[in-house]
């Protein structure tokens, strides 16, 4: 099934070059966030909500490392909650607007990828409602900026970025500040055209690399 689903896709890509003033399409791509376990002892704390700020922009071939939709969607939170990433041709057109399966979210899976780095920094995170919960902190996390995209002619790459904002926890940067925001960046290329697999990969190690700072940022 999954088999048959590439080639179906990579067919309606081809075709699509072919035609290059075929309408872009909305096309579901699913991200595996690298789980992380919970630490069985360890300092508590609540994330208490992630909220989506990301904002959209009109369609723009120049800005392609914006968010924003070729396809219906834009000013629909629904759809703009799950939209993170936008294939291109060579000459600046849109293919696809990439989503994630209904259900899931931007917000969804970063908070996954905070979970994570909580985990990997020894916090365990709890339910607001638990008994633990008594006098941890509670942690807001706001998003940014959510984001992959690709360009390239002779060779394809594939970019990522995220930047989410936290309230209730102080993070120490590398320089020895404190401050409250979270960068990932990823940048990934190679010499073939561009395929679904280099959006997923380039976005999971963003993620990875999210979690891991994040880990870092606490552990100070």
């Amino acid at each position: 099934m999954k088999a048959a689903r590439s080639a179906r896709f990579l067919a309606g890509f081809a075709l699509l070059l072919a035609v290059g003033c075929a309408a872009p399409e909305k096309y579901v791509l699913p991200i595996a966030v690298p789980s992380v376990p919970t630490p069985a002892a360890g300092p508590a704390i609540v994330l208490t909500e992630v909220v989506d700020a990301r904002e959209f922009i009109a369609p723009s071939k120049s800005k392609r490392h914006l968010h924003q939709l070729a396809t219906e969607g834009r000013g629909d939170r629904e759809v703009e909650a799950r939209s993170y990433a936008q294939m291109r041709r060579p000459d600046g057109s849109v293919v696809y607007d990439f989503v994630l399966p209904p259900g899931e979210t931007v917000a969804s899976v970063t908070r996954q990828a905070l979970e994570a780095g909580f985990a990997k920094a020894g916090y365990r995170v709890v339910a607001a409602d638990s008994p633990e919960a008594q006098g941890a902190p509670r942690v807001r996390a706001e998003i940014d900026r959510f984001w992959s995209w690709n360009g390239g002619r002779d060779r394809t790459w594939f970019s990522f970025e995220a930047e989410v904002s936290l309230t209730g926890v102080t993070l120490a940067t590398a320089d020895d500040t404190s401050g409250d925001t979270v960068e990932a960046s990823v940048s990934l290329d190679t010499i073939l055209a561009a395929r679904p697999q280099g959006f997923t990969n380039t976005t999971t190690k963003g993620i990875e690399q999210f979690a891991n700072r994040l880990s870092g940022a606490l552990n100070r």
